[in-house]
């Protein structure tokens, strides 16, 4: 079963993509299966795949990397990777570059 990210930190298809879910095997298995199982989550299956995909994040501080790793909470360093693309900010926005 497919289900969105139970905080809405992230669309259905930035969920597949970095949830890990697309490794290995995983994006042939979802790019054939979807579409005949759960048609209306072939939007984000194709999305997540391409690596085309809306990426919601939080506030803090992110470095673009080309390959990002995923946020540790527990690790050593609070600044988080993200990939290269359009991201839009919404709402107060203050001490931002």
């Amino acid at each position: 079963m497919i289900r969105r990210s139970s905080s809405k930190d992230s669309s259905p298809a930035q969920w597949l993509a970095e949830g890990g879910y697309m490794g290995d095997d995983g994006a042939a298995i979802l790019k054939f299966g979807v579409p005949k199982l759960c048609p209306k989550w072939t939007k984000a299956v194709k999305s997540a795949a391409a690596g085309d995909y809306v990426r919601y994040i939080s506030g803090g501080e992110f470095e673009v990397k080309t390959n990002p790793k995923p946020f540790d909470p527990n690790g050593e360093s609070d600044v988080q990777e993200i990939g290269p693309g359009t991201y839009v900010a919404t709402g107060d926005i203050s001490d931002c570059y």
